[in-house]
């Protein structure tokens, strides 16, 4: 059965190495970040992110994925790298098969006041 990215997985792939920055932007408290589109051969292409480990913090729709790169420890960095791709073919980027990633584990947020 193919992997279905879902809110929490800690996912990797080889196809995160081609990237394009999008016009698309992650507001985290006041900070604006660019998302990365990856798997499109662009101006944002970087080797380190094939073993690199992301978790999955929004799937929209089913197929439209965002997920924040993990610290090399693996713990979560709110600054972390923010990339999105498609899980299933659609007309607005690259599609990024679910044979394509490999789940490495699942991470669970916790709210702390």
């Amino acid at each position: 059965m193919e992997l279905t990215c879902q809110v929490g997985d800690v996912i990797k792939s080889q196809r995160f190495v081609l990237g394009k920055y999008t016009s698309l932007h992650v507001y985290i408290g006041e900070q604006q970040q660019v998302l990365i589109l990856v798997g499109a051969h662009g101006e944002a292409d970087d080797p380190t992110r094939a073993e690199a480990r992301y978790v999955v913090y929004d799937v929209n729709r089913g197929f439209d994925v965002k997920a924040r790169r993990l610290n090399p420890d693996n713990s979560f960095d709110p600054d972390g790298e923010a990339i999105c791709f498609m899980q299933r073919k659609c007309q607005t980027g690259p599609l990024i098969r679910p044979s394509d990633i490999q789940a490495m584990g699942k991470m669970r947020q916790i709210f702390v006041w």
